[in-house]
């Protein structure tokens, strides 16, 4: 059983079996229901500098007092994030900054040939674009302020292409004339419906003969160290050799009941599709300044970014939609239109960015794969693939330590 039909639990589902098992995919909802379906769908191969990055702690408090800034928190959920912004600081030294990246970088550099045959079998590879991310900055010394940032990507094998301003225009002739320089990430391309990847890579999975189930599992019951069952909510329980949790933030309540007290926390992002921007777009764009992407996808233009923080039960507040919506009038001449598709959707968020990919402490035969945080449709592929090496007892492709589910009893 693969418990998520996201991007991380198909890939799990078709790499498995790939192998051979017999696979049964559960879903609460529907394919691709959470953060895979209206993300800005990049493929982000060196996105591998952790969000505790040097400096972020000290932005948190001016991010929480500006209403309109990149970080919002709902207060009465404030005293559930202690705990998970402690990690976060342990996260922050420079010792871990590096570690982190290494960890984050050697799941991305595979991001590109693990999807590769999937998009070719599932005839999508049409939705993977090979036009490369632009960051566009305001000022030469924005450029400056990150330029640490992009050496650590640099360092660990994702180059970048400064650019002038003139070089910005000829490349994207949209652009607003602010934008005094910017640099072109090498490799970083972008699918061009995100949501449409893990539907095609989902009827994939059941062409091949795979089974789905649509129900919310509550608890997994283990006994002598392996997992027997699992239960359902208002339905028998069912018996799998293995089970893989793949269910992005809500994991959390799984894990914990085997054992694994997990800082998983829901990060929500919004979106803005505009279907009729009246402008000509033709790569992702990441605006420094707003902390925003702007990706040109099949439905439209989709401006998506911000991160908030309040649990799974908060009821979305779209207004951060409509604010760096807003914003993205600054990015283009000619972009008059920004009403669209708004779209809400968490992310899973470990402290220190690394998401889980090891076995439950107390069963042998159930497997996590959550926490990817940003980078869950560009590590999808990958992910699966060493989800199934672990179940089906092969040498994983790349060592699993850094992800491990016990990193945080130190």
């Amino acid at each position: 059983m693969v418990i998520g039909a996201g991007i991380i639990g198909v890939c799990s589902a078709l790499e498995l079996q790939k192998r051979g098992f017999q696979v049964t995919l559960v879903e609460a909802d529907r394919p691709a229901a959470g953060a895979s379906e209206g993300n800005c769908g990049l493929l982000a191969v060196g996105s591998v500098v952790p969000f505790s990055k040097p400096g972020t702690f000290k932005k948190v408090p001016g991010w929480l007092l500006n209403k309109n800034g990149p970080l919002s928190i709902r207060w009465n959920y404030f005293p559930k994030l202690i705990p998970w912004f402690l990690e976060f600081l342990k996260a922050s030294r420079a010792s871990r900054i590096q570690e982190i990246s290494q960890g984050l970088a050697a799941l991305t550099e595979h991001a590109f040939d693990a999807y590769e045959p999937w998009l070719e079998e599932a005839g999508i590879k049409d939705l993977l674009k090979p036009h490369e991310t632009l960051i566009v900055y305001e000022t030469e010394q924005e450029y400056r302020d990150d330029v640490a940032n992009l050496q650590i990507e640099k360092d660990l094998g994702f180059d970048y292409e400064e650019l002038s301003k003139s070089r910005l225009r000829e490349l994207e002739p949209s652009l607003s004339d602010q934008f005094a320089c910017g640099v072109r990430l090498k490799g970083w391309y972008y699918f061009a419906d995100p949501k449409r990847l893990v539907t095609s890579l989902y009827d994939l999975f059941v062409r091949k003969g795979g089974t789905v189930v649509t129900g919310t599992v509550t608890s997994i019951n283990v006994e002598n160290g392996r997992a027997t069952s699992v239960n359902f909510c208002g339905q028998p329980p069912e018996s799998f050799d293995n089970v893989v949790v793949a269910a992005g933030v809500w994991s959390r309540k799984l894990a914990d009941k085997l054992g694994d007290k997990l800082p998983v926390e829901a990060l929500a992002g919004y979106s803005t599709t505009v279907s009729d921007p009246g402008i000509e777009v033709k790569h992702a764009i990441t605006y420094a300044a707003g902390g925003f992407v702007i990706t040109p996808m099949e439905s439209g233009l989709r401006i998506g970014g911000t991160i908030e923080m309040g649990g799974v039960d908060s009821k979305p507040d779209f207004g951060r939609a409509k604010v760096i919506a807003e914003k993205a009038k600054r990015v283009f001449n000619g972009l008059k239109n920004v009403s669209g598709t708004e779209w809400m959707g968490y992310r899973s968020f470990m402290p220190d960015t690394l998401p889980v990919i090891d076995r439950a402490s107390s069963a042998s035969n159930v497997f996590y794969a959550f926490g990817h945080g940003q980078i869950g449709i560009t590590t999808g592929a990958i992910t699966g693939r060493l989800v199934a090496e672990m179940v089906g007892r092969e040498q994983t492709s790349i060592g699993l330590a850094p992800y491990s589910a016990r990193r945080f009893k130190d």
